[in-house]
C-alpha cells in the first residue's frame, strides 16, 4: 500500500524494504544518535541551508535502536530526573516514536513530550501526535518564499511552517509554566533574525502577532555567524549588527509581543 510521504515540501517516498536509507538517511533499523540531556544535544537540521550554525560534533556515540528499545530510553531520561523528552528533528521517526510511546507510558512515563523541529512540518505529522506533543518548539526561519529557495532550496517553507505553526498552537497553545518556571505545555517559537534582512524577521513577528498570538512565547537568536559556505554570498558574509537585531527587539514589542526570551535565562525554562 502506498503510504504519502512525511516531508511537506519534498515528496519522496523511501523504499524501507531495500534498506535505502532516503533523505533523511535513515535506515529500516532506526538509528538514534544519542538520548543526551538538554545541555549535551547537537539538533541535525531537517534543511539545508547555506549557513549552518551548529559545526560540532554529536558528542555521543551513535547507537542503533529498535522501536522496543525507545521506551527504554524514555524511562531512562525520566529517571535521570529530566524535565521533558525532547525529540529533536524528528519528523522521519514520527511514526516509530508514536509505535514507541504506549510501551513507555505504560513504564511509568510522566514527563512532558516535546517536538523540537524546524517548522518543516506536513499536516499529516501534526495530526499523527496530535494529543501527544505536550510543548512544540519550532524554527520559524523566513517569511519571504524567494529568499527560503535561494538560501535553503525550500521555497514553500514559508508557507507550510506557519501552517504546520498555527495547527501547533492549536493543539496546545501558549506556554504554561510550573511554579518553577519549567514549561510543561504550549508552543515556543524560535527565529534567528540573519543579516540584511535575509530571514524577514518583520513580516514573521507580524505572522505571529497576527495569526497566533501576541502571548506568543518567542526566542528571538542573535547568534548568526557565518561559516562554511556562507562567506560565499555577499549578504551572509558578515556578523548580525546590534542596530538590527534592536530593531527587531523593538518590533516585537510595538507589536504586543512581550513574551520574548531573555538572554540570561535562555535554556531555563526546558
Amino acid at each position: 500500500m502506498h503510504k504519502p510521504p512525511i516531508c511537506p515540501g519534498r515528496h519522496h517516498v523511501t523504499n524501507r524494504h531495500r534498506q535505502s536509507p532516503g533523505h533523511h538517511h535513515r535506515k529500516k533499523r532506526q538509528q538514534q544518535l544519542r538520548y543526551p540531556r538538554h545541555d549535551q544535544r547537537d539538533p541535525v537540521p531537517t534543511l539545508k541551508p547555506r549557513f549552518p550554525q551548529k559545526q560540532r560534533k554529536p558528542q555521543t556515540t551513535s547507537v542503533e535502536l529498535f522501536i522496543r528499545q525507545r521506551p527504554v530510553l524514555m524511562i531512562a531520561l525520566q529517571e535521570m530526573a529530566c524535565h521533558n523528552v525532547n525529540l529533536v528533528s524528528p519528523s522521519h521517526q514520527t511514526a516509530a516514536f508514536v509505535m514507541a510511546l504506549p510501551e513507555a507510558v505504560k513504564s511509568g512515563l510522566s514527563i512532558p513530550i516535546v517536538y523540537n523541529c524546524g517548522g518543516y512540518e506536513s499536516m499529516q505529522t501534526l495530526n499523527l501526535i496530535d494529543g501527544i506533543v505536550d510543548i512544540y518548539m519550532p524554527d520559524l526561519k523566513y517569511s519571504d518564499p524567494a529568499m527560503s529557495l535561494r538560501y535553503s532550496n525550500a521555497e514553500a517553507y514559508p508557507q507550510i511552517a506557519q501552517s504546520a505553526i498555527k495547527e501547533m498552537h492549536r493543539q496546545v497553545g501558549n506556554i504554561v509554566v510550573d511554579e518553577k518556571g519549567i514549561a510543561t505545555r504550549g508552543l515556543l517559537i524560535r527565529h534567528l533574525v540573519l543579516p540584511n534582512n535575509i530571514a524577514g524577521s518583520v513580516k514573521t513577528l507580524e505572522f505571529i502577532a497576527r495569526e497566533i498570538s501576541t502571548d506568543t512565547y518567542i526566542n528571538i537568536m542573535d547568534q548568526y555567524h557565518p561559516c562554511f559556505k556562507a562567506i560565499e554570498h555577499p549578504l551572509l558574509n558578515r556578523g548580525l549588527t546590534g542596530s538590527e537585531y534592536y530593531a527587531v527587539l523593538e518590533h516585537a514589542k510595538s507589536l504586543g509581543l512581550t513574551r520574548l526570551d531573555k538572554e540570561d535565562l535562555r535554556g531555563h525554562w526546558l
